[in-house]
């Protein structure tokens, strides 16, 4: 996955912001435009069901930056020639069924041949300045709420193993073979599960009248896993970030150690991954009832310190199934 960068900072000086979750402009009317582009390889079998994880991912790195609604999505697919119509029809039609629900669609895109199927987008957004969050905000206190368990890449792996029949014994060495499947469901259910509502619950909380409340950071959790995303938000905002709790899919761990992936790291990449949302303590109880109210089930993860921008996990981490 490629790096992100931002050229956004709340500083007002100008200069970029660091790792920032998607392009942020100014317009000049106290206004943001917010771009985002994503693109990566299949990770499911299911045509549609790859389109609607595609959009998910684009789109929710202009939800971590504060946006609601998504104004447009240029859609791309780079597709060698001996891939069906039907199959990339499927992709098309997931991506415009999720982005249905965000009442959004998908305005325009690209097509062309390539060696490699790649599947992804570019999504943009308006924000209000009151409303834009960035990776700057973190302060001493604050607690760490993620909006989604881990474990989606070890997950993922397991079921391209379990594909060959000699591989499903070395699985079930760690996990029951009549949870495998049920497993993958639940991983691919999470993909395609949108993070707006955590922007709605933030927002409704605010105007809400109960006490004055801000998200002070957010970040989705992908490619750099959580320890990663948890790093940007320390860098940027000059705080450590200790993460005390790993909540993770069922079984995802003992894959992470089966294949190999950094997870007790809190380095395992995730796909279309939940928010990281850093908020005052005191507000922490109030922000886990927003949300599920919107549906959401939230982790505290860790808390931030006065510090010198890193994030590590604690030698006491918990690591819990979800």
């Amino acid at each position: 996955m490629l790096c992100k960068t931002g050229i956004y900072s709340p500083g007002g000086q100008g200069e970029p912001g660091y790792g920032e979750d998607a392009s942020i402009t100014a317009m000049g009317d106290g206004r943001y435009l917010v771009q985002n582009i994503d693109v990566f390889t299949p990770i499911v079998d299911d045509p549609e069901t790859q389109g609607r994880i595609a959009a998910c991912n684009v789109t929710n790195d202009l939800f971590a930056c504060g946006v609601l609604d998504v104004t447009s999505f240029l859609a791309f697919l780079a597709t060698p020639c001996e891939v069906p119509r039907w199959a990339l029809a499927g992709i098309l039609n997931g991506m415009q069924s999720f982005l249905k629900d965000l009442g959004a669609a998908i305005t325009k895109g690209q097509t062309i041949q390539n060696p490699w199927l790649l599947v992804g987008g570019a999504a943009s957004g308006v924000v209000e300045k009151e409303h834009l969050v960035s990776h700057e905000g973190v302060m001493p206190g604050d607690v760490l709420v993620l909006t989604k368990p881990l474990g989606i890449q070890s997950v993922m792996a397991m079921a391209r193993v379990i594909k060959h029949a000699d591989m499903v014994g070395d699985v079930a060495s760690v996990m029951p073979e009549g949870e495998m499947r049920p497993t993958i469901d639940r991983v691919i259910a999470l993909m395609t599960e949108s993070n707006k509502p955590v922007v709605d619950a933030a927002r409704l909380l605010a105007a809400s009248g109960r006490g004055r409340f801000k998200v002070h950071a957010m970040t989705d959790v992908t490619g750099f896993g959580l320890a990663g995303h948890a790093g940007n938000l320390a860098i940027a905002s000059g705080v450590d970030i200790e993460i005390t709790s790993v909540p993770a899919v069922r079984h995802a761990i003992a894959l992470s150690r089966l294949f190999g992936y950094p997870m007790e790291e809190g380095k395992a990449a995730e796909t279309a991954g939940g928010m990281l949302v850093a908020v005052a303590k005191a507000d922490e109880r109030k922000f886990l009832d927003a949300l599920l109210d919107k549906g959401v089930t939230g982790y505290v993860v860790g808390r931030a310190k006065a510090g010198s921008g890193k994030a590590y996990l604690s030698d006491q981490t918990e690591f819990v199934d979800v």
